[in-house]
């Protein structure tokens, strides 16, 4: 559901190596705090409310996804990478349509932050740097820009 209504309003990630990554279980454009946060914002969008696969929480699958996220968050924050601040982006996303503004607010400030601490911001194409990988930043770094503005 994510794919489908929010990404192509908004991209602060790039679907195509997100899934190649997420296929082949590489690590490199997909993580397990990206998916989680992907997952948390996904279930915004169904009227089902599916709970998780165990019998005795009642809890809703997007607020262990968030969980699940924001455990991930505390341990991921203070490492920067593509996925860390692709993350930030979708949770800061996830928290504002559920009225959470401060937080929002937070997740995005951290990503834009994290994005200008790995130089996403210079916009250079390093001679040993893939096509993909400058690719992938830029959207990176454009989708931080944008939601923090």
């Amino acid at each position: 559901l994510y794919f489908c209504w929010e990404y192509p309003i908004f991209a602060s990630l790039s679907k195509r190596h997100f899934l190649e990554d997420f296929r082949a279980r590489r690590r490199r454009y997909c993580s397990s705090l990206l998916v989680n946060a992907i997952l948390a914002l996904g279930c915004r969008f169904s009227d089902r409310h599916p709970t998780t696969s165990d019998p005795n929480n009642t809890e809703p699958a997007d607020h262990q996804f968030l969980a699940d996220a924001e455990r991930l968050w505390q341990v991921e924050q203070y490492n920067p990478s593509l996925t860390t601040i692709q993350a930030a982006a979708l949770l800061s996303i996830r928290e504002a349509s559920c009225g959470r503004d401060s937080k929002s607010w937070y997740y995005s400030g951290q990503g834009i932050r994290m994005a200008v601490e790995m130089g996403l911001h210079s916009q250079i194409h390093e001679a040993d740097m893939s096509n993909d990988e400058y690719e992938v930043r830029c959207i990176t770094f454009w989708g931080a820009f944008a939601l923090d503005e």
